[in-house]
């Protein structure tokens, strides 16, 4: 029975008679989940106040059973309020004591991973060379990650769902006064640009030659990129800037090979010739076409030796070789899905036979040909380390394996050395889509090869090379780091939830629980938006009367008017659109934060900063607070050192509304500050002061309040409160030291990264920082302690016990919740939390393959 193919709608059934699975492979695919669910813990209303007691989700067993049934969520589990006290004992006094408002129904699905690319760039304002890691999913979406900060997303792109890319890849930059760039191809035949200095999808245009299957970057030299389309033509493409930006230029069009595409692998041989200022090199070019074949091709490319970063010309193109891969007697072709090449005379394929076969690519034969699964499913992905001594290979059975060979002094001839596999893992639950090796630098400042996997199951997993069949896994859930949950409305108690076309609205009950609004009748509950893109971003106001939300170029305001039910219940919602936002003529914005006064602050993917003013729910004004191209100061400094410039994507106002700080996740000049002053009779803001930088990028900001205060976190746990009136660290940090070294242990994990920062309004020493399962809370009036107070004492992802310095609690964290999408104040002494049970995004994945488990009936 033929396994599933990589392709699901874009090659055609006469290319490829595999693509028919989505009907008849789900009838032989079964669920076999083997994760514990994390420990929910939740009071219900028979327990006294403060005693929270586990309640642990069923496991679901692995085996080759019949599909399970929809799992069924109790209302207790979803929503609720919970009076949560942290504290030894009442009488001893306590850290953290807050009403919490649970939501863990609000269905957040991420989309699965479809392709992964990776680079390596210098930067010489830290002079260290760092991997960054773009990231496509099937809804449009494309992220960037760096190896540096535990993966941690510092850009994306929202894109759009009418967009999906099939493959992306980097095109690199030699020249130092360029930057590398990233492309994408989609099915439908469109190839584009993925721009992360502004957060947009540019220069679209045509493949001309259908859909886009696979791409290759030239390995050694140059800039360019091989495309394989479905019409069974190679092309080569770079990209030039023009008068508008970089843009896309096919300069060779290769002969058809009368089939799609379907694998690439390009590498430099040698350098022919130099002179008249121009380089000469031999390249070779591998493909995988559908019918089953390998074509090698020779193609001599001209370089210019001042910018050698784009290609000039293509000088000659000659055909060296075609194989043919074998069928097993099967009438279908082998689709060979991904290829490698090792060195100039060995070529490492994946194939829908299940195989990782090798060729010697000077004579044009197979040397060695390794099973990768016993069900002969695809082998949709490879990768091979930087040593090329292991070689990982993955597919639509989940099992990553590693295929290694021992190099021989005395052995001559590589190719006689036998390749064996050495070790397999299965993280994953489903097909596995993609698999990158880069380099990862730890806290410590060690630098050691990582393997990055993902796919359908839409999580990423990081291994040690050197260590793969010795270490697991490190997990990355797919949670985004820019929370759905985009704003929180205290007088009119409203959430909303931003969703990629729509923005549902949910009502905060006080001291009961947390319920949506009524959906059934038109326009109530959520705002639709008509638009081609992805949303960004969405504000609501405080007093729950206007929400703002922004799509990938244009604005969209609406006045929103609840009618109130005898029990003070939300019965309708309803939503009008203001006019008149496109006549402000604002370039796209990429941040929105509303004010108390019906007034929004919006950074735009230029850096300048707007504040919009709306007056009687009709009109609306606007003023640009702050133009980097037009500051003198240190704001406007964009250095090219530092790629990539990331744009402010994240606002923050003080609490009396004096201060405005803006937030990128560059190297340097990250935080932007603006305060209110007295121009004319008039309040205005106006530019105040650029944090300096800390060494590390800036993960999470936020206002203490009242207090001309502000406090930061990098990725690494690291804290610092700057005073904006003296323009100063506080004398908190300085008393930690700087840069900051006295970390707790506990904070210091892979796994923690704050994204999220809050104060308690009613205690303004009491600071707030949270992930995706945790949050702690920290002392400012006493210094940073060595270790954490870890509560619940004992937790299931509890590593080791914790200490405390003193008797008051310095540094406490509390595990009791996990998967958080969202963590603030709602009101003073209210908080709330919403989480996504990881069991509800799994009921929303395809049928996994069907597979024997050892010990199953």
């Amino acid at each position: 029975t033929r396994r599933p193919c990589k392709l699901h709608t874009a090659i055609a059934s006469s290319t490829c008679p595999a693509t028919t699975h989505d009907n008849n492979k789900q009838q032989q695919r079964r669920r076999h989940h083997t994760q514990t669910p994390p420990t929910t813990m939740v009071r219900t209303a028979e327990q006294p106040k403060g005693d929270i007691r586990p309640q642990y989700g069923s496991r679901l067993a692995a085996s080759n059973a019949p599909k399970r049934k929809q799992r069924k969520t109790k209302k207790s589990l979803t929503s609720g309020s919970a009076d949560v006290f942290i504290g030894r004992s009442r009488e001893e006094g306590c850290t953290f004591n807050s009403a919490m408002h649970r939501i863990r129904d609000l269905r957040y699905v991420p989309a699965e991973i479809v392709s992964m690319s990776n680079i390596a760039m210098h930067n010489d304002g830290t002079s260290r060379t760092e991997n960054y890691i773009a990231i496509a999913r099937s809804d449009g979406s494309i992220e960037l990650k760096s190896s540096s900060d535990k993966f941690w997303s510092v850009a994306s792109v929202a894109g759009s769902r009418h967009l999906v890319p099939s493959v992306i890849e980097w095109v690199p930059a030699d020249n130092a006064d360029d930057v590398p760039t990233l492309v994408g191809g989609s099915a439908d035949g469109s190839l584009f640009i993925v721009d992360f200095q502004s957060c947009q999808i540019c220069a679209r245009s045509s493949s001309g030659g259908g859909g886009v299957f696979s791409m290759a970057r030239l390995h050694g030299c140059g800039g360019a990129v091989a495309v394989g389309c479905e019409d069974g033509a190679i092309r080569i493409i770079t990209t030039p800037s023009g008068p508008d930006g970089k843009y896309i230029d096919c300069i060779k069009t290769l002969p058809s090979v009368g089939s799609a595409i379907l694998s690439l692998a390009w590498k430099s041989k040698r350098l022919v010739s130099s002179r008249n200022g121009y380089d000469a090199y031999e390249t070779s070019l591998h493909c995988g076409v559908a019918n089953g074949t390998i074509h090698q091709t020779l193609i001599q490319m001209r370089f210019a030796k001042s910018v050698k970063a784009v290609p000039a010309s293509v000088e000659s193109v000659q055909s060296s070789f075609r194989m043919t891969a074998e069928s097993k007697g099967r009438v279908n072709s082998t689709k060979i899905w991904c290829m490698e090449q090792l060195d100039e005379a060995t070529l490492v394929i994946g194939t829908s036979l299940g195989k990782v076969q090798f060729f010697d690519t000077t004579r044009g034969t197979m040397v060695q040909s390794i099973d990768h699964n016993a069900l002969n499913a695809d082998v949709l992905t490879l990768a091979v380390s930087p040593n090329r001594t292991s070689i990982f290979a993955s597919g639509i059975d989940s099992r990553i394996v590693c295929i290694e060979r021992q190099d021989d002094p005395n052995e001559r001839d590589e190719l006689s050395i036998p390749w064996r596999l050495t070790g397999a893992q299965r993280p994953h639950t489903h097909d596995v889509k993609s698999l990158v090796v880069c380099s990862s630098v730890t806290s410590d400042g060690e630098a050691s090869d990582v393997l990055l996997s993902g796919g359908v199951d839409t999580k990423m997993c990081s291994f040690v090379i050197g260590k793969f069949s010795k270490l697991r896994p490190n997990t990355m859930f797919p949670w985004p780091t820019r929370s759905p949950i985009q704003g929180c409305s205290a007088h009119g108690r409203l959430l909303i939830m931003q969703r990629l076309d729509r923005v549902d609205v949910y009502e905060i009950k006080k001291g009961c629980t947390v319920e949506p609004s009524d959906t059934t009748t038109d326009r109530v509950g959520k705002v639709c938006i008509k638009s081609t893109s992805n949303l960004v971003a969405s504000s609501i106001s405080h007093d729950g009367q206007f929400l703002a939300v922004c799509d990938a170029s244009n604005l969209y305001l609406f006045s929103m008017n609840a009618s109130v039910d005898l029990n003070g219940r939300i019965e309708r919602l309803s939503v009008k659109q203001i006019d008149g936002v496109e006549t402000l003529k604002m370039p796209p914005l990429l941040s929105l934060k509303f004010m108390k006064d019906d007034a929004f602050v919006a950074a735009d993917i230029f850096g300048r900063v707007h504040m919009c003013t709306i007056s009687g729910r009709s009109s609306i004004t606007h003023s640009v607070l702050l133009d980097p191209a037009k500051e003198k100061d240190g704001a406007s400094e964009e250095a090219r050192l530092n790629w990539p410039c990331l744009p402010k994507t994240s606002i923050s106002i003080s609490h009396d509304e004096r201060y405005i700080a803006t937030l990128s996740h560059r190297l340097r000049d990250s935080v932007v500050i603006l305060k209110q002053q007295e121009v004319g009779g008039r309040k205005l803001f106006k530019y105040h002061w650029t944090l300096p930088s800390v060494g590390e990028r800036v993960s999470a900001m936020t206002f203490i309040r009242d207090a001309s205060k502000l406090a930061i976190a990098t990725p690494f746990s690291k804290v610092y409160t700057f005073d904006l009136k003296q323009k100063r660290l506080t004398s908190w940090s300085e008393k930690n030291g700087y840069p900051l070294t006295n970390v707790p242990s506990e904070l210091n994990n892979k796994s923690i990264i704050p994204i999220r920062m809050t104060s308690d309004p009613e205690r303004p020493d009491m600071l707030l920082m949270g992930s995706f399962g945790m949050f702690c809370i920290i002392d400012l009036s006493t210094p940073f302690p060595n270790k954490c107070w870890v509560v619940p004492e004992k937790h299931v992802r509890r590593r080791k016990k914790g200490g405390c310095d003193g008797p008051a609690k310095v540094c406490t964290m509390c595990l009791r919740y996990n998967s958080m999408l969202f963590f603030d104040y709602v009101d003073a002494g209210e908080i709330v939390v919403v989480e996504q049970p990881w069991l509800d995004v799994v009921d929303h994945f395809p049928h996994p393959m069907e597979r024997k488990i050892y010990g199953a009936t």
